[in-house]
């Protein structure tokens, strides 16, 4: 994976069809080059095929083959990985879950279904670091 200037690239990795669907449409609209994968195994070939990495990924939690758990882990171990901004967006995340993803992975964390204005505007932050982040 290249880890020249992230672009304007956002990973998708979420085993629901529909979902990734929608957060491509609602990306695309808003000018990002969205890349998808099913699970965290996917997603690790995305990143090492692309040849920059994404300014963000999207990650869900409970996927079949490599969950967001297990793809958290070997990203952040690797060299290249430890910078790419995660977002976490789960059904089943409560207030300890939450701040284990932050503190062991530097993570946002978003409960779903999330708030649109909610990821646009972790995406945009993610996309121009010097914008303000309203989502906090």
């Amino acid at each position: 994976m290249n880890t020249d200037t992230p672009g304007k690239a956002i990973l998708i990795v979420e085993d629901n069809a529909d979902i990734r669907d929608t957060f491509r449409t609602l990306f695309e609209l808003e000018g990002f080059d969205v890349r998808l994968a099913a699970n965290g195994e996917d997603a690790l070939h995305r990143l090492d095929d692309e040849p920059a990495a994404p300014c963000l990924i999207l990650l869900d939690l409970a996927m079949p083959v490599m969950d967001g758990w297990q793809f958290l882990d070997v990203l952040r171990s690797r060299e290249d990985g430890g910078h790419i901004p995660v977002t976490v967006l789960s059904a089943n995340v409560d207030a300890t879950v939450s701040r284990d993803l932050k503190a062991r992975y530097g993570c946002r964390v978003l409960r779903k279904p999330a708030s649109i204005d909610a990821l646009l505007g972790i995406a945009r932050s993610c996309r121009d670091p010097d914008a303000a982040d309203a989502t906090g």
